[in-house]
């Protein structure tokens, strides 16, 4: 599989995006005018990217499935369960949109437990001086 490919990767339109930017982007046409916010490229389930492999197009994450170490390299397939680690997007907001960043299971436990005493510090410190009423 010492094939270089040409991805073919999937628009995902929310009410935040542009009607122009992505399509722009890609020499496309955006006929319906409906907002494109988000271009993805890999392999997630929801919306793959797809590549003519042996004159037949096939998603990334097919691809991946049937020849992981071919396509990840070993490291990668070993260390990833035969997974792609990453969706590069593209974003085209048009209207403004909140910054996301998706942690681990680990680093969301942690930052649930570590957001419980910062909320109690916080609600404390208001308490203390004013700003809300003490709890009885």
């Amino acid at each position: 599989m010492k094939t270089i490919g040409i991805l073919e990767n999937t628009v995902q339109n929310y009410a935040w995006g542009s009607s122009k930017a992505i399509s722009d982007l890609l020499g496309k046409t955006n006929p319906s005018q409906q907002p494109q916010a988000e271009l993805w490229m890999g392999a997630h389930p929801k919306a793959p990217s797809y590549v003519v492999y042996d004159g037949q197009r096939r998603s990334l994450l097919e691809l991946i499935k049937k020849n992981p170490r071919e396509i990840l390299g070993d490291k990668i397939a070993a260390r990833f369960d035969n997974n792609l680690p990453y969706l590069f997007k593209v974003l085209a907001a048009a209207k403004p949109l909140s910054i996301q960043a998706h942690p681990s299971l680990d680093q969301a436990s942690f930052q649930r437990s570590i957001g419980r005493k910062v909320d109690s510090e916080i609600q404390k410190h208001l308490q203390e001086h004013g700003f809300i009423a003490k709890e009885e």
